[in-house]
Formats: structure tokens, sequence, C-alpha cells
């Protein structure tokens, strides 16, 4: 009898395991949408259309896809009070062109606004070559948006002399070496310009999205949103 209960469990067990993956996939794909591409659009239960809420355009990494970035950052929209769009970009051989990702946002946005109403501008934060995206596309529309968060990026683009005062934040993990180097030389080169950015090293995380920089984003957002980025 022993026997045949521990043969019936491990079934069951399986079963229980395969249906909670089907309810965290079916929950998903209520906010996927393909048109006019591939993107995820969450508004939290608490949300009023009443113009006062931010729009948080999170962006994937190279091998991801819009849908990583959903759940990476929809378990927070209802604490921190934004709406989350996620597109999918892109990717050729571990780059996002930045033609063609200007291009599906734009079209995404003009759909996206239709859906919601939310704050005249947005914050964005992308991983990784979705981070070397966010910054160079905040760096030519910096006057709609508020904040961009850039995490653990390998190359950073040049800012505009129009994004002077846009406010940035990196992080990146000290084991990330060749990126950390990297983020390290870039804010020394935008302080040298006058540009500002703030530059935060996890220490022990490698190439990620950890805990710690998905919090460190989150405050980020917080305060800028707020308008009280002075000390960012």
């Amino acid at each position: 009898m022993k026997i045949q209960l521990k043969q019936a469990i491990v079934p069951f067990a399986l079963f229980a395991l395969i249906l909670s993956g089907c309810s965290v996939l079916d929950s998903s794909r209520a906010y996927r949408h393909q048109t006019p591409s591939e993107y995820y659009l969450y508004q939290p239960e608490n949300y009023i259309p009443d113009g006062k809420w931010s729009l948080f355009i999170g962006l994937h990494g190279e091998g991801e896809t819009s849908r990583d970035c959903y759940k990476q950052w929809q378990r927070y929209a209802e604490e921190y009070e934004f709406v989350l769009l996620c597109p999918t970009l892109i990717e050729e051989e571990g780059v996002f062109s930045r033609a063609e990702g200007e291009r599906t946002i734009s079209l995404v946005l003009s759909e996206v606004y239709k859906q919601v109403v939310v704050d005249d501008r947005f914050f964005v934060a992308g991983y990784s070559a979705g981070g070397e995206f966010a910054l160079a596309y905040a760096y030519r529309y910096p006057h709609a948006i508020v904040g961009v968060a850039v995490i653990s990026a390998e190359n950073f683009p040049q800012p505009s002399a129009q994004a002077l005062n846009l406010p940035v934040l990196i992080t990146v993990g000290e084991r990330d070496e060749e990126r950390a180097k990297a983020a390290q030389e870039f804010s020394e080169a935008l302080e040298a310009k006058g540009f500002a950015a703030r530059v935060v090293v996890f220490t022990g995380v490698d190439h990620q999205l950890s805990g710690d920089a998905t919090r460190l984003t989150l405050d980020f957002y917080e305060q800028v949103t707020q308008r009280s980025a002075l000390d960012y």
C-alpha cells in the first residue's frame, strides 16, 4: 500500500505543478498584445485613469522577450503605482536595432495611449542590451522621459546636448568586470562634460538583473516621478 500511495502522489504532484505553470502562463497572456507588434501592457487593479499614474517601460535583455520583462516588473506595479509596458525588441546578434526599436516603441505607444491615461512623461528601465538601448532612446527623446535606469549594460551611447538634466541611474555587478569598468569610465566621461549619472556597483554580483538592482531601480523611479530626484 505504501508503494502504491507513493506512485500515485508523484503523478498528482506533477499534475499540480503543470496546472500552476499554466496558471502563470494564462495570467501573462491576458496582458499580451500582438498589434502593431508584440507587447505586454499591465494596468494595476487600483489604476485610475486620472493622468497622475506614470508609464513604466521595461526593456528586456538579449535572448529574452517582452514576457520576461513582464514577469520581472509586473509584481511591483501596484506598490509603486505604475502602468507597465514591455515591448519585444528585434535582436540581431545580441544587439537591438535602434531604428527598428524606436519605430516599434512609437507604434506601440500610439496604441497604448488609446487604452490608458498616464502622465505625459514616462520612465524607462532596460537590462543588458535593453539597457544600452534604453539609454540611447532616452538621450534621443529626453523631453518625453522622466528618468532612465540602465542595468548591466556593456556599451554606453553618448548623450545629446538636450539631455543635460536627464536623471540617469546605472547599476552593474562587481563580478561583471568589463561592464563595471565601462560604467565607471562612462560616468567619469559624463561628469567631465557636465552631465550627471549615478553609478552603483553591487558587491558579489555578476551579469544579472539582481534583486538589489531591481529595488534600487524602483526607488529611483519613485524619486523621479515624484519630482524629488535632486539627490538621486
